[in-house]
C-alpha cells in the first residue's frame, strides 16, 4: 500500500467506525428514564414532579414519585404529551419521608423534569 493509499484506508475506516457508533448510540440514547435524587417532604407537603415536553413532536411520558423505603407517593401518565406539554403528577404527603420522582420517557433528548416540595419551594431537577 501506498502512503496515500493507507491514509484513505485509515480515513474511511474511521468514518465508518464514528457512524456505526452514532447509529447504535442514538437509536439506545433514545428512551430512557430520569431520575431524581431524594427530596425530604413533612407531612402535609405539597409535592409535583413534572415532566415538559421540550421537542417539536409529541413523546410519551410516565411520571412516578415513589416513598424511601417503599410505597406510593404520586402517578401520571402521558401516552402523548404535546410540544411544550407538561405531565404532573402531585399529591400531599401523609407522613414526612424522602420522595423521588422517575420520569419514563419515548426521547431522553426531548423531556426536562422537575421534582418540587410546593410548600417550601424547594426543586431539584430530574436527569
Amino acid at each position: 500500500m501506498t502512503s496515500i493509499t493507507k491514509k484513505t484506508y485509515i480515513g474511511f475506516r474511521a468514518v465508518l467506525v464514528a457512524a456505526a457508533i452514532l447509529a447504535v448510540g442514538s437509536s439506545a440514547a433514545e428512551a430512557a428514564t430520569l431520575a431524581s435524587g431524594p427530596l425530604r417532604i413533612q407531612d402535609l407537603q405539597w409535592f409535583t414532579c413534572m415532566a415538559v415536553n421540550v421537542h417539536t413532536g409529541d413523546v410519551a411520558a410516565k411520571v412516578d414519585v415513589t416513598i424511601a423505603g417503599g410505597g406510593y407517593g404520586a402517578s401520571a401518565s402521558c401516552p402523548s404529551l404535546s410540544p411544550a406539554g407538561v405531565c404532573a403528577a402531585d399529591n400531599q404527603a401523609g407522613s414526612a419521608n424522602y420522595r423521588y420522582c422517575t420520569i419514563t420517557t419515548t426521547n431522553r433528548k426531548a423531556v426536562r423534569g422537575t421534582f418540587c416540595n410546593n410548600t417550601t419551594g424547594v426543586c431539584i431537577p430530574v436527569q
